[in-house]
């Protein structure tokens, strides 16, 4: 069967036939459900939390990896718990819950991993892929390959999401480059005239990083 060619070059396309997406995680819980009832699930968090979730920690802690934790168990007791600490032993400027969520300082670091929590410290708590700045990192570096990430992602069936993750990489390329330009006001046009157009929220996915990064760290973007 020949390949079929993707619409958009350069994109990875749905061609307009039906996806299935299995949360593993979820999945995962599944057969200790059933098998010792909701209540006993609830009760394995803490601080409100129910149930256990999985954490990623990259290269930057000293026990990098994927951590089952009780739901409800801070993002700082997470670092410092099963990740062993940050490696360097410099102190964190600000940190990402996911790579779909908003940036937040470090005096966020005590917040309880629940969504409510996290929604209401300003963020989301996605599928808790972490990642933090140290005290003297610019934000550009990850903001880059979080831009390009959802650049190349996109399905490529809306207009709107398809010019903002372009736009969004190319000005954030710029920026890292340190060429002269008003970044905020154009990042501020693009992510306002494609909010809430796409058919899914991969269009505000890509936007939460690198809005949330110009108001948090608003002395790296010049």
């Amino acid at each position: 069967m020949a390949a079929q060619e993707t619409p958009y070059p350069g994109q990875t396309g749905l061609l307009g036939k039906p996806t299935t997406v299995n949360n593993v995680e979820t999945l995962a819980h599944v057969p200790g459900i059933v098998a010792n009832g909701p209540e006993w699930f609830v009760k394995l968090g803490i601080r409100g939390g129910a149930g256990t979730l999985l954490a990623t920690l990259d290269e930057r802690v000293r026990r990098p990896g994927v951590h089952e934790v009780p739901m409800g168990t801070t993002f700082r007791e997470l670092i410092d718990g099963p990740g062993g600490g940050v490696k360097s032993g410099k102190a964190i400027r600000g940190f990402l819950p996911a790579l779909s969520s908003k940036w937040l300082p470090a005096a966020a670091l005590d917040t309880p991993m629940t969504y409510e929590a996290v929604k209401a410290a300003g963020s989301g708590l996605g599928c808790v892929g972490l990642s933090f700045l140290e005290e003297g990192e610019s934000v550009l570096p990850r903001l880059l390959e979080i831009s390009q990430f959802f650049m190349r992602e996109q399905c490529g069936q809306c207009p709107p999401c398809r010019m903002e993750t372009n736009t969004l990489a190319m000005v954030v390329k710029q920026v890292a480059a340190k060429q002269a330009g008003d970044y905020a006001a154009q990042i501020e046009k693009i992510t306002a005239f494609a909010r809430g157009k796409g058919n899914c929220s991969l269009i505000e996915m890509a936007a939460a990083p690198v809005v949330s990064a110009l108001a948090l760290f608003p002395e790296d973007f010049h």
